[in-house]
């Protein structure tokens, strides 16, 4: 009933404590940029898709989509106010630069952040999908 505790347990969980939350700390930053990596890279490819499918460039046209397909020129801008714009939904990401690039037929949409750790480049190949349904169509 009188037994005398030693303070050696407390003084363990001293040290010990902080190890632990750091650890947890450490979880939960690296579960926010794993994140923050599949939602830009979600939004990367889907910003080149659409870039690769507008078929109309002008002064508020919004998307237009699989009307005439010749070849046009694409309007980048439209495309970097979109990253702009998904950028303010990212909680720990700043964007440091964006690049939209068309080469031939693929469109290109790159961002880079965390110090240039985080670099994610998406293609999306134009294609005509006009000729391709008739094509379908066609066999």
């Amino acid at each position: 009933m009188y037994e005398k505790w030693n303070g050696y347990l407390t003084i363990e969980a001293s040290f010990v404590m902080p190890i632990v939350l750091f650890l947890y700390l450490l979880i939960i930053l690296s579960g926010f940029y794993l994140y923050d990596r599949c939602v830009i890279s979600q939004d990367d490819y889907l910003l080149a898709f659409r870039g690769s499918r507008f078929t109309e460039t002008g002064l508020n046209y919004g998307e237009v989509i699989y009307g005439d397909m010749s070849p046009q020129n694409q309007d980048k801008q439209y495309i970097e106010a979109h990253l702009l714009y998904k950028s303010d939904f990212y909680p720990f990401y700043q964007m440091e630069e964006k690049t939209v690039h068309m080469d031939g037929n693929k469109m290109s949409v790159s961002t880079a952040g965390y110090q240039g750790t985080l670099k994610i480049k998406k293609t999306a190949e134009c294609l005509n999908m006009i000729e391709i349904v008739e094509r379908v169509r066609r066999d």
